[in-house]
């Protein structure tokens, strides 16, 4: 997995403590943080939907990869979207409320 960029995502911290979770987020093979941040802006709208729904679109419209363990994501939302963003832009927005972030 050399040169690949790995975010994982996490709970916000709660008085002090946060906890890593299994969500991997990388972008493709070769790519590296300043890439994936720097990732083609592209006109993205999404409704409000369940936030794995929400996580596929992001990595079909910036063909990037992002595994999910379902227990994590199940029963969250993504607010909807419609903006001009980064892919990383994207994640961050589709995670709003969901006490999940990249990190």
């Amino acid at each position: 997995m050399a040169g690949m960029n790995i975010r994982k995502l996490r709970a916000k911290p709660l008085v002090g403590m946060a906890s890593t979770l299994a969500i991997v987020a990388f972008s493709p093979m070769g790519a590296t943080q300043e890439a994936m941040a720097n990732s083609e802006i592209k006109m993205l709208t999404l409704e409000e939907a369940p936030l794995g729904e929400a996580l596929f679109a992001i990595t079909t419209s910036y063909n990037v990869n992002i595994i999910a363990d379902d227990a994590l994501i199940t029963g969250k939302m993504s607010p909807a979207i419609s903006d001009e963003v980064s892919a990383e832009g994207a994640l961050e927005q589709v995670l709003a409320g969901s006490n999940l972030v990249a990190s």
